[in-house]
């Protein structure tokens, strides 16, 4: 949607969830709902690239683009679940920190680079309910 008002436009042609754009504003990363890994789009138009591909390890919502590369969650680490980095000049991917707890909804980098904040999962709960006389 432009800043400015008016119609949207559409951006990507295969879909695609949790989209940020890059510093330079060239580029578009994004993830999929149903197909795994982290994909990358000119905004002038060009052809997606998918530019990690951690099949059943990354979900959509649990990376983050900063000017160098991407941290995301590996669920699929072992021992246990890993924040890594891929350094989109290298290729490489190197583990940066393994939490205690599991990593749920998000990661986040300062601007400066120097802080990453992630939600973590300190219990889990639930309830049930009973509803009478719902008719």
């Amino acid at each position: 949607m432009p800043l400015q008002g008016g119609s949207p436009v559409r951006i990507t042609n295969n879909g695609g969830v949790y989209a940020v754009e890059s510093t330079d504003r060239r580029f578009l990363y994004y993830s999929k709902l149903v197909v795994p890994g982290i994909w990358k789009m000119p905004l002038n138009r060009g052809a997606e690239t998918r530019i990690l591909d951690q099949s059943g390890s990354t979900e959509w919502y649990n990376w983050a683009l900063v000017e160098n590369g991407i941290y995301f969650l590996n669920r699929a680490a072992k021992p246990k679940e890993t924040i890594e980095f891929l350094n989109f000049e290298s290729g490489k991917i190197t583990p940066v920190f393994s939490p205690d707890k599991r990593v749920d909804w998000g990661i986040v980098v300062s601007p400066d680079g120097r802080s990453l904040v992630y939600g973590q999962n300190d219990f889990s709960q639930s309830s049930l309910v009973l509803l009478k006389n719902f008719h």
